[in-house]
């Protein structure tokens, strides 16, 4: 989410090479900008397998009362759990979480 949203602003993406964790690891500036992309659109991140073998991560960001990204809520668990494509349930019960925070740093 960080990347994403300092790629919205300013339109760079990391210098390469892009270190490899795993075969899942997004490493051509393409994809990784199709991917930064479609993270700003739909507000959410997900990082099957791209970090560790076996293990997901959803996130979803906070933001301050300057509408500048500060932090994230992230559920992590095994891909069996967490699976490619979270339900859509427990995408709306991070985001929610994320906007709640978010609500409360605006005041």
């Amino acid at each position: 989410l960080v990347l994403a949203d300092r790629f919205v602003k300013t339109g760079a993406l990391p210098p390469e090479p892009l270190y490899k964790f795993t075969d899942n690891t997004i490493l051509h500036a393409d994809a990784l900008r199709a991917e930064l992309m479609r993270v700003q659109e739909q507000g959410w991140a997900v990082a099957p397998e791209e970090t560790v073998l076996g293990i997901n991560a959803l996130s979803a960001p906070i933001y301050d009362h300057h509408k500048e990204l500060v932090g994230m809520v992230s559920v992590l668990s095994s891909i069996q759990y967490i699976p490619r494509q979270p339900s859509g349930e427990l995408i709306d019960a991070v985001k929610r979480a994320a906007d709640e925070i978010t609500g409360a740093l605006a005041f």
